[in-house]
């Protein structure tokens, strides 16, 4: 049966995971051994690689029990070889013939790519490689602090998430709009299950679970003390300071982290956690703007270590 995905323009990441979750329970509640997942890109003249690396997870979990195949049309001419050049049409195993040569990615982007243990060091050394290169002018404790928390999180994804297919991630700098956006996305458990087999959480709502994995020393193993739970709390205070976005989708929960605040409603459901940042290029910022004076020991023992990919 054909399951129709609308990847238009207009198409938010908030509206994409609602398709994709109205697909996966339609899907499981009648038994469709054999999905046709059809993606309409509408002819788009822009293409947001993040919205590709949610669909690439949705196709590789659904293929994990059933025989799932992927369509793709009204591919914008423009656009497809770079869509195909994000690795889209090799992940999700749909027929295209490029017809050119592949440039090297240079620190511009990150084509989708599978997160697992293996994989997650260089993976790790090539986001912090797009950082540090478009950020110019950014200090070297920040760009640490950065490296620490996305490492957690690319670390969480296999040892946490209990993802079988571990994750995927994708970057692009846009230079005209002095943006770097980047996408962390995977299958597995999701954070609000994670959460509460920490007895404080127990009885934690969804939303309430994610919000609360944004503050320090949260975990879901109840026998650490202290320098845990870093990872999202780092993210946070970066991107607060540098009035970007942060957005995590989680089981039922969406939270945001913007220049207005953090906003965390009720969501439609993912199978995992999707977590995408915005970092504002021309916004440079020092250490202190992120710990008001007062720098985590995490991060100057991070640095210090020369952990800086």
């Amino acid at each position: 049966m054909i399951h129709k995905v609308l990847a238009g323009e207009n198409t938010k990441t908030s509206n994409l995971i609602e398709q994709l979750s109205n697909i996966a329970s339609f899907i499981e509640i009648i038994d469709d051994d054999e999905p046709e997942i059809e993606v309409n890109f509408d002819n788009i003249s822009f293409v947001d690689p993040t919205k590709l690396a949610l669909i690439t997870c949705f196709v590789r979990n659904l293929s994990q029990s059933r025989h799932t195949t992927v369509n793709c049309i009204n591919c914008h001419l423009d656009n497809e070889n770079y869509i195909s050049r994000m690795n889209f049409f090799d992940l999700v195993d749909f027929d295209y013939q490029e017809q050119y040569g592949r440039n090297a990615a240079a620190g511009r982007f990150i084509p989708i790519q599978v997160l697992t243990e293996e994989t997650q060091n260089e993976l790790h050394s090539e986001i912090m490689n797009v950082m540090s290169q478009n950020w110019t002018g950014i200090d070297d404790t920040v760009i640490g602090c950065l490296s620490y928390a996305i490492n957690e999180i690319t670390y969480n994804v296999f040892n946490h998430s209990k993802s079988t297919l571990g994750g995927v991630i994708t970057a692009q700098y846009y230079a005209r709009k002095n943006l770097i956006r980047l996408a962390i996305i995977d299958s597995g458990i999701g954070i609000p299950s994670s959460l509460r087999k920490n007895s404080n959480y127990y009885n934690f709502t969804d939303v309430e679970a994610v919000e609360k994995a944004l503050e320090h020393n949260v975990s879901w193993d109840e026998t650490l003390t202290e320098n845990f739970g870093a990872g999202l709390y780092f993210s946070k205070r970066i991107v607060e300071a540098n009035h970007g976005k942060l957005s995590i989708y989680s089981n039922n929960a969406k939270v945001t982290v913007d220049q207005t605040g953090v906003s965390a409603t009720p969501h439609d459901y993912w199978c995992g956690t999707a977590v995408f940042f915005d970092i504002n290029t021309d916004n440079t910022l020092d250490i202190d703007d992120v710990f008001l004076g007062n720098v985590s020991s995490i991060v100057e023992d991070y640095v210090l270590d020369g952990h800086l990919w």
